[in-house]
């Protein structure tokens, strides 16, 4: 009786935790279609959960279940429930496995056994007196930094067991090699539409085009898409040559922006647009980012002397990108970010939860908040991202929907904005016009409120 009460107790518990961070219903009966994301992502989403299950789940049965001690003594431990996770090899055309990543803590991605140093040149020659492999060795001057990317042994891929090889040292940043994820899926695959359906705002942004100069860090872009031949792009790859660079996501974003056709209006249709490719594929239906390849971007684009700078992607908290971020905007220059799909009771992802950035979520034509949006204090303007017509690499168009089909609008918004005025005041004035939606005043869902672009 005791194994049987416990057996259900534990699968009881791990289905309640499941179902909370894949966004499934407890009760009722799924639906006939997964909503986005697309149903071939559910099982990395499992495969992150498993490391939410290892912290939470022995808590929670004992907080959950009554009885005597030796029952709960008795519950299996959590790294029973669910089979490790599988190390994701990342490889080339010719099948050879160039990074490897990893979950750790809390379910973040890293690249197994690499860690990132901000150091001085000083520091930098100490390295090679250590029982590390540096991979690189990173000046990013307009951002003030100095990188090595290291590998150390599989004993060694722990802060503590890093930190005391480096002792003495006096680095100032020691940091694992995050990856980041884009924010956006598709809803409608391999079709065209007359045009999107898009939330009417009480005041929207007219001014007339000038020379604005855009930044975008996503995936690679879709230059012979006849959507974007009237477009002004120059684009800068940071993935390492010898991977697959996806094209779609960026494509989307792209389209947003400056895209143009019969069913597509552009947000920026004279805009000067430099594009930061920093996604490698890393299987069938998803892309992932490196840290490293986030702050030779943002490097660049400060260097092209963009205004805004937008980032449709997010992911784990890094020291180095915070800084890099702050550095940024210190200099004048506008971060937009997408809050992330995570879902509305998932943790803030970054970088649109740092304080440096402008973090928008989505909502849909009827201006109710996209189903897997996050939320928190960071959100500071939602913007249309539902069932939005953008472009799709390798032609023609389609729906798509997340936090990153709003951001452009954020982009274009802010960028208009800083044609005459500096990005502190352009903010203000975003604030003042925003349309106020939910609990009045700035709220955790919508933050100030909706930024829509003139229908």
């Amino acid at each position: 009786m005791i194994n049987k009460y416990r057996c259900y107790l534990a699968l009881g518990m791990l289905t309640l935790t499941l179902c909370s961070h894949a966004q499934l219903p407890v009760k009722g009966a799924l639906p006939a279609t997964l909503p986005s994301p697309a149903l071939p992502r559910l099982s990395e989403k499992l495969s992150t959960t498993r490391h939410i299950v290892q912290e939470q789940t022995q808590d929670s049965l004992k907080q959950a279940a009554t009885g005597p001690q030796a029952l709960l003594d008795d519950i299996p431990d959590a790294n029973t429930l669910l089979p490790d996770t599988v190390p994701i090899e990342i490889r080339n055309q010719a099948g050879q496995t160039l990074l490897t990543e990893v979950y750790i803590q809390q379910g973040w991605r890293v690249l197994q056994q690499e860690w990132l140093l901000l150091l001085n040149k000083q520091q930098r020659q100490a390295l090679d007196r250590l029982p590390f492999k540096v991979l690189s060795e990173t000046p990013l001057p307009r951002l003030n930094m100095l990188t090595a990317r290291i590998r150390v042994s599989a004993q060694d891929d722990k802060r503590s067991a890093v930190l005391a090889r480096l002792s003495g040292l006096g680095i100032e940043v020691v940091e694992r090699h995050h990856v980041y994820d884009v924010q956006a899926a598709m809803t409608e695959a391999n079709s065209a539409h007359a045009g999107s359906r898009q939330p009417e705002a009480a005041k929207v942004f007219r001014s007339p085009p000038g020379p604005l100069r855009i930044g975008l860090i996503d995936t690679a872009i879709d230059f012979n898409h006849p959507g974007l031949a009237s477009a002004t792009i120059h684009q800068q790859t940071f993935v390492e040559p010898e991977l697959n660079q996806p094209l779609a996501h960026g494509t989307a974003v792209l389209g947003r922006l400056v895209g143009q056709s019969s069913s597509i209006k552009p947000l920026l249709p004279e805009a000067k647009v430099f594009a930061a490719s920093v996604f490698y594929q890393k299987d069938a239906y998803s892309q992932s980012a490196p840290t490293l390849a986030l702050l030779q971007a943002l490097d660049w684009l400060l260097a092209m002397d963009v205004q805004v700078i937008n980032m449709s992607l997010a992911g784990p908290p890094n020291a180095l990108l915070e800084k890099a971020l702050h550095t940024v905007h210190a200099q004048g220059v506008a971060v937009v970010a997408a809050s992330g799909n995570a879902g509305p009771a998932a943790r803030p992802l970054f970088p649109a939860a740092y304080p440096s950035v402008i973090a928008v979520s989505a909502v849909d034509q009827n201006k109710h908040i996209y189903r897997w949006a996050n939320r928190g204090k960071h959100i500071d303007f939602v913007a249309p991202g539902v069932d939005i017509v953008t472009l799709r690499a390798g032609g023609g168009e389609g729906r798509e929907s997340g936090t990153s089909m709003a951001t452009p609008v954020l982009t274009a918004a802010l960028a208009r904005k800083m044609q005459a005025a500096s990005l502190e005041a352009s903010l203000a004035s975003l604030i003042a016009i925003a349309e106020d939606l939910g609990a009045p005043g700035r709220d955790v869902i919508f933050g100030e409120g909706l930024i829509a672009p003139a229908p």
